[in-house]
């Protein structure tokens, strides 16, 4: 629609509304070319029952961080999810890594510029 509006005010080669919308259409494009690549490799994660105490995708886990005595508990999410700030981590992050499979209770060392290890608190499984 923009771009039709800005081929209405007439000369293209020095129509500032044109190119803008242009360019925004080629943004707009570009966007639906890497949602449609998702869409395209998605691959539905089927739930484990026999894994169910055990850390992996989609758990929300709470740990005591062993050095400062800190308990923080984090979501594992796929790659394209991860906000750390939010505490939803990749299984591909250091912590992720080390707290995948396993269980309430294990002590884990995480392989950081300066390892740490956290003790697993609990575990709340995917809602799916």
């Amino acid at each position: 629609k923009q771009l039709s509006e800005a081929r209405k005010q007439g000369d293209l080669s020095e129509n500032a509304d044109y190119d803008a919308a242009k360019t925004e259409a080629e943004k707009i494009a570009r966007e639906i070319d890497a949602i449609q690549d998702l869409l395209n490799n998605v691959e539905v994660v089927e739930y484990d029952e026999k894994k169910r105490n055990t850390i992996d995708f989609g758990a929300t886990v709470s740990i005591k961080r062993l050095n400062t005595g800190k308990e923080e508990q984090y979501t594992i999410v796929g790659t394209d999810e991860v906000k750390p700030f939010e505490h939803q981590i990749s299984l591909e992050s250091p912590l992720g890594r080390a707290l995948k499979d396993h269980k309430v209770g294990d002590v884990v060392e995480v392989e950081a510029p300066t390892p740490y290890k956290v003790e697993v608190v609990s575990i709340k499984g995917s809602d799916k």
